[in-house]
């Protein structure tokens, strides 16, 4: 009987570990934007943008230093900071090997790094624009560089070759950044996702529920001119039943129609506003039940 209780024991152990390693990656879009005016010269200034992150990196931006801004499996990792060479993206192997759970080695004689997942193989060369994949040959666009102790490799091939979905954005195509393009990366996830059709249905009821809820709650704290609260209620409640699907960046759909944009990510449920002022902007996870979500964009008096 011991012996069953343990066989038995150790299968659903083996169990819950396979359902564990199969569960959705955690994704975080969260972000938080300071605006400033930096002095350069006389009487020149220039807008910088401090941004921070979820995981408490920081960058700061201006239009003349815009650096690429990594999306990756959903979070930003904007501590890996890709150059551009020859108009092609070039990404610290390391920190990109270790984002993407890619392993890496490396053949100090020959000059060659090889970097492997379970299906693939690659094998690159500094300097040199021959590589080869599970042994068969390509010529790289753009070849490994060596930059200070850290080598650099071509972020599409690389991506590609490992099964991975790779999309540039430039800063007019995405609501993310005033300046930084976005480049998104994301591994092929063969689990149920929430269709557009759903996810449109299911954010709009949220929406209406929570704008039947702040109404109230906007009266209370604010004590607001009736004419003025029924103008912003209208649009507002006009504006949640005309909200859609613009696009879809990396595992988020994108819901334009609301003064602020809206992202919800497809394997989660999870979405998160986008609100930009004249001195911040910040990307927050929603809370419907929040008594103040909708007013910044449509009842600040």
């Amino acid at each position: 009987m011991k012996a069953i209780f343990i066989c038995i024991f150790f299968i659903l152990q083996v169990m819950f570990v396979h359902a564990t390693d199969n569960s959705i990656k955690t994704a975080n879009l969260s972000m938080h934007c300071e605006r400033d005016i930096q002095e350069v010269g006389y009487q020149e200034l220039i807008p910088i943008e401090e941004y921070v992150f979820s995981n408490g990196i920081k960058i700061n931006a201006s239009e003349e230093n815009a650096q690429p801004i990594m999306l990756i499996n959903g979070s930003f990792r904007a501590d890996i900071k890709a150059i551009n060479n020859n108009n092609r993206l070039l990404v610290p192997i390391r920190t990109i090997s270790e984002a993407l759970g890619l392993k890496v080695s490396w053949k100090k004689e020959s000059n060659k790094v090889i970097i492997e997942n379970k299906d693939s193989t690659i094998v690159l060369k500094i300097d040199d624009t021959f590589a080869t994949v599970n042994n068969k040959e390509y010529t790289l666009t753009s070849p490994p560089i060596l930059i200070n102790n850290t080598t650099y490799v071509p972020l599409r091939f690389i991506s590609e070759k490992m099964g991975l979905k790779v999309g540039y954005y430039k800063s007019s195509e995405i609501d993310l950044f005033t300046w930084n393009p976005v480049v998104t990366i994301d591994e092929e996830l063969n689990i149920p996702y929430i269709s557009e059709e759903e996810a449109c249905k299911n954010l709009k009821s949220k929406l209406e529920d929570a704008y039947n809820k702040y109404e109230d709650n906007y009266k209370k704290l604010h004590n607001p001119d009736d004419d003025y609260l029924t103008k912003s209620s209208n649009a507002l409640k006009e504006d949640i039943s005309n909200i859609k699907i613009t696009k879809t960046i990396s595992r988020y759909y994108v819901f334009e129609g609301l003064n602020n944009t809206i992202y919800l990510d497809k394997y989660s449920g999870i979405a998160y506003f986008n609100i930009r002022g004249i001195s911040f902007s910040e990307i927050t996870k929603i809370d419907f039940d929040d008594p103040r979500l909708f007013e910044y964009g449509y009842m600040v008096d």
